[in-house]
């Protein structure tokens, strides 16, 4: 378990999901840079993940601090349905990693974070297998940055991120799958819906040709004392409804007390039970925001 103080500022808070329909790998957009003003705050951070009954673990995680002092987490799910994606998982999170680690100190807009996620999806695209041919392969990126007390977020794909804010958990990202792109497209009288294809068939990830969907905030979210930010692959979401991660995350018998790498065990523990024959490789990283 990591815990660190943080001294960063914060601004009014303005948070909704952003699809990003037409974002191209070049895209490099000029939103406005947000501005913070001081803000004390402590972020407790703890993490559990679990193989299941898969082969291998295609999921990857990252908790760290920076030199200005942010706290940045990412939870990335391998791909499956495609080679390599124990290899996108990992790529992806050393790809973030290094371009949020280059941002100047304070200089948290938008435009870098989706700038980023655009090098990012170039450099899935440009793994090789050991012959050096290209490898077909993608991943799920979910993002969190906390400067003092204030959360910018990033989703592509079907990872998730939850924010448990006075005792209700809000599902802050969209499953960019088939079922959500229909859903967005229902009014497009050039899409028509092919049941062929499954519900559940990404169309938004690292190493696609194009990022279809990213969700973020324009705007920092402002963490409250007790707030909690949930990071997970969908092995948590498959089997465990957003009730059922709300009881968990409120429930304040956990020991030790405040152990949040416990807490997390605890969820990871929940979708074991929860599961049958087989069972998705699973992570859960949690930060939780004590002023």
């Amino acid at each position: 378990m990591f815990l660190k103080k943080l001294f960063f500022k914060r601004k009014k808070e303005n948070i909704h999901s952003q699809p990003n329909e037409d974002m191209d790998l070049e895209w490099n957009g000029n939103l406005p840079g947000e501005e913070y003003v001081n803000q004390n705050a402590v972020i407790l951070t703890g993490a559990a993940m679990a193989v299941g009954t898969r082969e291998y673990q295609e999921d990857a995680y990252d908790v760290r601090w920076l030199r200005n002092s942010a706290v940045v987490a990412m939870v990335c799910d391998g791909m499956g349905g495609l080679e390599g994606g124990d290899v996108a998982s990992k790529k992806a999170i050393e790809s973030v990693m290094r371009g949020i680690n280059d941002i100047e100190e304070n200089e948290w807009t938008t435009a870098d974070l989706l700038k980023i996620a655009g090098n990012a999806n170039v450099d899935i695209r440009d793994i090789e297998d050991d012959d050096e041919n290209p490898l077909s392969c993608g991943t799920t990126m979910t993002l969190a940055v906390i400067i003092g007390n204030s959360l910018k977020w990033m989703s592509i794909g079907d990872s998730c991120i939850f924010l448990l804010t006075e005792g209700k958990l809000k599902r802050l990202t969209n499953e960019h799958n088939y079922s959500f792109m229909s859903r967005m497209l229902k009014d497009n009288d050039d899409f028509t819906p092919n049941p062929q294809v499954r519900s559940d068939a990404l169309v938004s990830y690292l190493g696609a040709p194009v990022l279809k969907y990213i969700d973020c905030n324009t705007d920092p979210l402002l963490l409250s004392n007790g707030d909690m930010v949930m990071l997970c692959s969908d092995g948590v979401t498959k089997l465990l409804s957003d009730d059922d991660i709300e009881e968990i995350l409120l429930d304040d018998t956990c020991e030790p007390e405040g152990d949040l790498d416990s807490k997390a065990q605890e969820i990871v523990a929940a979708v074991s039970a929860r599961a049958a024959e087989t069972q998705d490789n699973t992570t859960v990283v949690l930060l939780k925001c004590e002023e």
